[in-house]
């Protein structure tokens, strides 16, 4: 009976431990990121193919859950790209104002493409009325991404989205095209 009641309570720990991830809100998010791959040629991706054989995912560092991707087929890019959500910071991360009008802070997404791991480190701003009755107007969204130190400088589309592009060189590793 010692065994279980400590077994239940070591879970019950464990289970608190895994639900700490407390996401910012903001009643708008522009935390999506559309990706381009392409191959050490220099040609694109198969998408369908890739995410067939289940070589491409999306990981929230913070929140330790996989994130949903689809292929962006959407004719005005000119090309399909994998979609998919940015982890938002953990809300115990962010750092406001003194009126919590404007705040900044970052999460982390890790990528796994063909397993090779990269690491996105997602600089966020956050925004909000000065009336604090108005949640209907803060805002969430993306303002820089660094991959391994660097900052990648994202094209922005007319949508709230950022297109970035990754090329696979004749080692296997994945490099930004800007």
């Amino acid at each position: 009976m010692a065994f279980l009641f400590g077994c239940l309570i070591f879970s019950s720990c464990t289970t608190c431990n895994e639900y700490d991830y407390q996401p910012t809100i903001a009643a708008l998010r522009q935390n999506t990121i559309l990706l381009s791959l392409l191959d050490a040629k220099g040609q694109a991706y198969d998408y369908e193919l890739l995410m067939q054989k289940k070589n491409f995912s999306v990981y929230g560092l913070q929140s330790k859950q996989g994130f949903s991707v689809r292929i962006n087929a959407d004719n005005s890019l000119g090309e399909k790209r994998l979609e998919f959500i940015a982890e938002l910071p953990d809300e115990k991360d962010m750092t406001y104002n003194a009126n919590r009008s404007h705040g900044e802070g970052y999460a982390t997404t890790q990528l796994n493409i063909e397993g090779k791991t990269i690491d996105l480190r997602i600089d966020f701003v956050y925004g909000a009325a000065e009336d604090k009755d108005m949640l209907a107007d803060s805002s969430i969204a993306i303002e820089r991404i660094f991959y391994n130190g660097v900052e990648i400088k994202p094209r922005k589309t007319s949508y709230p989205q950022f297109l970035l592009t990754l090329q696979k060189d004749d080692k296997g590793d994945f490099h930004i095209v800007e």
